[in-house]
């Protein structure tokens, strides 16, 4: 039932040298458009958008509609332009309580998982496990879920007993409560490696990206500053957050020999995730941890999402309903390509714009994307 890690994620787990190259080539972006009151804007054209790349109106080479479907573990075909959902599970930086409230938590977030649409679930703690995933045909615990039924996990008290076996050995949640044991610096770095391996992963995949990823500390800072920031920031940042588990980016300053070192670990795997068009929805799951009511810094979250085009979900007590809103959020994207018209191998920032003719229409999307530098093509 347990897929390995190799089985699905096919890049070596080691920090990459280089970024993905982008060449003078079609680049995809993916965008979530509301109307009023925030309603998905459901018949958008493309003769309605306009996009401007580094300020410059760029020519749209194509513009696609992409739903999510109703019933859920349909197989996706990876090549094809459609849906992905990628939940990741974090027991890496994250110690979760285990009492009954919380293990009816997970059950029901599991629930929401069970009929979504283009999902591939990661379970995060020493190392990587695929608990599911929509490009395999081959059993999960999900699909078992699903076919058991999970509309008792809705009642305000269910009956846990039926679904026991989901923290079984056999699903690879059997060892989820217990902390992983792993040290401030390498749970930072492994955590890194984890989402650049997940991201080149996922850039081969057509269509909108959706990470969702739940956990109560988020070692990732992504912005066209972030190495300024961590370098000005320093122990500032680690001497406003106490508690148990602490802020990551203050226990980075702390245990690195010289944060800028460090700091550049952080830039590369921001520019891989973000290049990789990975929408970034961080599901604070500070009321499922043990010990500690420290969160990660609000600001951290929201600008982590703000930049890629996603959502966060600081302090939330109700964690299934917060994935759930993340995976409706996504249910209807629009994916355009183009080719930027004057591109350089320049290594900067490329700040990317989308507007519409349509009143009451507002876009979200990621920044922008950072083009390789000459040495990296």
């Amino acid at each position: 039932m347990r897929s390995s890690l190799l089985s699905f994620l096919c890049a070596v787990f080691v920090l990459p040298s280089v970024l993905p190259c982008i060449h003078a080539q079609n680049l995809q972006v993916t965008l979530i458009a509301t109307g009023k009151e925030g309603a998905a804007v459901p018949d958008l054209r493309a003769e309605e958008v306009r996009l401007k790349d580094n300020g410059k109106q760029q020519k749209v080479v194509s513009f696609e509609k992409v739903a999510a479907k109703e019933g859920g573990f349909a197989y996706t075909d990876p090549s094809k332009t459609g849906l992905n959902n990628i939940v990741l599970l974090d027991g890496l930086n994250t110690v979760y309580s285990d009492r009954p409230a919380i293990r009816l938590e997970i059950a029901r977030i599991f629930g929401e998982l069970s009929t979504a649409d283009g999902l591939t679930l990661l379970l995060l703690r020493n190392n990587l496990t695929v608990l599911h995933d929509s490009t395999g045909p081959g059993p999960s615990m999900l699909r078992k879920l699903a076919a058991q039924g999970v509309k008792d996990l809705a009642a305000s008290s269910p009956n846990l007993d039926p679904y026991a076996w989901l923290f079984g050995q056999e699903t690879g949640m059997g060892q989820f409560f217990v902390p992983s044991g792993v040290l401030d610096r390498a749970r930072i770095m492994t955590s890194l490696n984890v989402l650049q391996t997940v991201a080149l992963n996922m850039s081969k995949r057509s269509g909108r990206k959706n990470l969702i990823w739940i956990s109560t500390n988020f070692p990732l800072l992504i912005g066209h500053d972030q190495t300024g920031f961590m370098e000005q920031s320093g122990d500032a940042t680690s001497s406003s957050t106490g508690g148990a588990t602490g802020d990551l980016r203050g226990k980075a300053m702390r245990v690195a020999d010289n944060g800028a070192v460090f700091a550049k670990d952080m830039e590369m795997a921001g520019r891989i995730v973000n290049n990789a068009n990975l929408t970034v929805y961080p599901v604070d799951a500070r009321t499922l941890a043990t010990g500690s009511s420290v969160v990660s810094d609000i600001g951290l979250l929201k600008d982590l999402a703000k930049f890629t085009g996603g959502i966060a979900y600081p302090g939330r007590t109700d964690i299934a309903k917060a994935v759930r809103e993340a995976l409706n959020d996504g249910s209807i994207t629009y994916v355009l390509t183009y080719q930027p018209s004057d591109y350089k191998a320049d290594g900067k920032f490329h700040p990317i714009k989308i507007e519409t003719t349509r009143k009451d229409v507002k876009f979200r999307q990621s920044e922008g994307y950072w083009a390789p530098s000459a040495s990296s093509k």
